[in-house]
């Protein structure tokens, strides 16, 4: 008797897709910042202009809104930028803005640091 074998292609057990929901999740990571600045109105950039003697439309103002030296806002300047540095750091890009991936077996922890971060933000404030 005589036996042929046969190559057999090996299928993987799971598709990359079927990989990824299985072991990833999305995280979305929301932080409304304020703006510190804003830009003079028409009728405030000609009174600046009239005082410095110069053409209004080459004249470029902007008045500040809060004092960014000021060490609470300093402070809460630094939570916002660890929170994304760490967001960032633990995750992979998805095409969705403002999404990313994170292991699921890494989502405790994230959510402990997440909590960290907000305790921080609010002693800052």
């Amino acid at each position: 008797m005589t036996a042929f074998l046969e190559p057999v292609a090996v299928q993987p057990s799971t598709s990359p897709t079927q990989r990824l929901r299985a072991t990833m999740i999305a995280v979305r990571v929301a932080i409304n910042w304020f703006g510190v600045r804003k830009t003079l109105t028409s009728q405030q950039k000609t009174v600046a202009a009239d005082t410095f003697g110069a053409e209004r439309t080459f004249l470029s103002a902007g008045k500040k809104l809060l004092d960014t030296s000021h060490p609470a806002f300093q402070a809460a300047t630094s939570v916002r930028n660890r929170t994304v540095k760490y967001w960032k750091g633990l995750s992979l890009p998805y095409p969705e803005p403002g999404v990313r991936l994170i292991r699921q077996d890494a989502i405790d922890g994230f959510e402990y640091q997440m909590r960290q971060f907000r305790d921080e933000l609010d002693d800052a404030s």
